[in-house]
């Protein structure tokens, strides 16, 4: 037996879902309520959410215990302090989170005063959390404005 045809074997053998189920029946019958039938959807869709954020906390859990220390490599001359430098914490942290179901992605708004890096952690349950922070251009000096730019990206 192929991987496909025991595959299709043991989704056939699993119980339909009573909610499925439930929408069908409802959205076969003519006599049926289109309102009914949308709360229904309704439902669905929030149990699922439910379910997808309740895997995505418990991966979560998991992974953050498989986190590594990071090594402090990053020196900042100005106030004599050491700090994890992004591409270590991303190396660190990127197979940990793909094992248990996770991939991380960051976008970037740009506007004349501010950089907003938006990060979003996305699991494959479908939940996903975003946060974003607002930084100025980090115009140090010596930084053209493109620079600027891709220092508070990486800040």
């Amino acid at each position: 037996m192929t991987a496909l045809a025991k595959s299709e074997a043991a989704q056939a053998s699993l119980p339909a879902d009573p909610m499925v189920s439930m929408i069908e029946r409802i959205a076969m019958d003519p006599n049926s309520d289109l309102a009914k039938l949308e709360k229904m959807l309704e439902m669905k869709e929030r149990h699922e959410a439910s379910q997808a954020k309740a895997q995505f906390s418990a991966a979560f859990a998991r992974a953050s215990a498989e986190f590594p220390t990071i090594a402090l490599r990053g020196h900042d001359k100005h106030k004599n302090t050491h700090y994890a430098k992004l591409e270590d914490i991303l190396t660190g942290v990127r197979p940990v989170l793909s094992k248990h179901g996770f991939a991380l992605s960051f976008s970037t708004e740009v506007t004349a005063d501010l950089v907003t890096v938006t990060a979003e952690l996305s699991h494959e349950a479908g939940y996903s959390k975003t946060n974003s922070i607002p930084l100025p251009r980090d115009a140090g000096a010596g930084r053209n404005a493109v620079q600027a730019v891709g220092s508070s990206q990486t800040y």
